[in-house]
């Protein structure tokens, strides 16, 4: 899949301006999706929509449960075939491809656990021990403010702030290498659309140890009970 099909239009940028506080910059974010009060009336959401590229099939879908609490799950729905999910219970990380749970450790957890620690991308004093900001720069073509993230579990990784709106549009996160290969996680959140007065990104891009794959964003439901596939299976 091709980045340039994602990017925003480049911009100049203006590097003589001091930098924000890291602190302004996920207040801002915050404030750009709905505020603090229309965030704090959902506990959970439910998203739904298409799942392209990756070596997925053609048809498939995806459903992906996130709480407050930062417990995730993602379920890959391919018709006829049984539904493959991951995600972070809360206490363990675990993937299921045959309808039984298993946990899962290493770098894999690491990165289940980093999708459900910040619920709309909002950084909770809880959930971030350190958040710095390092530069003013350009993010896929478009001018961002780029923060330095040390998640609660010690895991790293570089968030980029929208100059202008002060919205999310991505991350970087390090990855272990792989034969001596340095190696990214890289993360780009486009089209924002409010879903109960919360703005949600609907054009999410993940790319991973080389596979590429894009969710569309249909539907956004708010305070779902807690679905069956959060009782982790023995």
């Amino acid at each position: 899949m091709a980045l340039s099909t994602l990017a925003w239009p480049a911009s100049a940028q203006d590097n003589s301006a001091p930098l924000p506080p890291a602190a302004d910059l996920l207040a801002k974010h915050l404030a750009a999706i709905g505020g603090r009060a229309a965030v704090d009336k959902f506990g959970s959401m439910t998203m739904t929509g298409a799942l392209r590229g990756g070596g997925v099939p053609v048809g498939a879908s995806f459903i992906r449960y996130a709480d407050s609490q930062g417990r995730m799950v993602h379920e890959l729905v391919v018709p006829d075939k049984p539904t493959e999910r991951e995600g972070w219970n809360g206490h363990m990380a675990f993937r299921s491809t045959s309808g039984t749970d298993t946990p899962v450790t290493g770098t894999t957890a690491e990165g289940l656990r980093t999708r459900g620690e910040a619920f709309l991308g909002v950084h909770d004093v809880d959930v971030q021990k350190t958040a710095v900001t390092t530069e003013r720069s350009d993010f896929m073509g478009c001018i961002c403010y780029k923060v330095r993230l040390t998640l609660s579990f010690g895991a790293t990784r570089f968030d980029y702030y929208d100059a202008k709106t002060g919205l999310l549009t991505g991350w970087i996160q390090p990855m272990p290498s792989l034969k001596d290969k340095p190696l990214e996680r890289l993360v780009i959140l486009r089209k924002y659309k409010a879903f109960g007065g919360v703005q949600v990104p609907t054009d999410i891009y993940d790319s991973e140890y080389d596979v590429d794959r894009r969710m569309l964003v249909a539907d956004v439901k708010w305070n779902v009970p807690v679905p069956a596939a959060m009782k982790v299976t023995p």
